[in-house]
Order: C-alpha cells, then structure tokens, then sequence
C-alpha cells in the first residue's frame, strides 16, 4: 500500500522528490508535500500581484482615455 501512493504522486514530482518519497514513506510523504507547497506560494503571490497591477493600470487607462479624449477634442475646437 506505502508503495502505490509514492508511485502514483510521483507524476506530479520531479524524479529526486518521488525518489526521496519513496524512501521516506507515508508520514514524511505528507511533510514533503508541505514544503512543496510552501515553496510554491511566494512565486504565486509575485505572479498574482504583477497580474493585479496589470490589471489596475489595464483599468486606470481606460477611465483616463474616456475622459481624456472629450476634454482634447473640446480643446482642439
């Protein structure tokens, strides 16, 4: 049974963290996924925060072209 799980995640893990969990077992096996999962959330908040910005200046341009272009047009006349 210990060897079906480690086997199964081990498609989802590069060959040295399926390696080492299947020499730890089930128990450091959850401890292993874990720090995955830490290491993983500071590059998904950098991804998040740089598509957020975007997303704000993506925003913030499009209120200020609406409003800009009726004020330029009214002073080119």
């Amino acid at each position: 049974m210990t060897s079906a799980v480690p086997g199964a995640m081990a498609l989802l893990q590069c060959v040295q963290c399926a390696r080492s969990a299947e020499a730890l077992g089930l128990a450091q096996l959850a401890v292993l996924w874990n720090g995955m999962w830490v290491l993983l959330l500071p590059p998904l908040a950098v991804f998040g925060l740089i598509l957020w910005l975007l997303w704000r200046r993506a925003r913030q341009a499009d209120v200020g072209t609406a409003i800009g272009s009726d004020s330029r047009a009214g002073a080119r006349l």
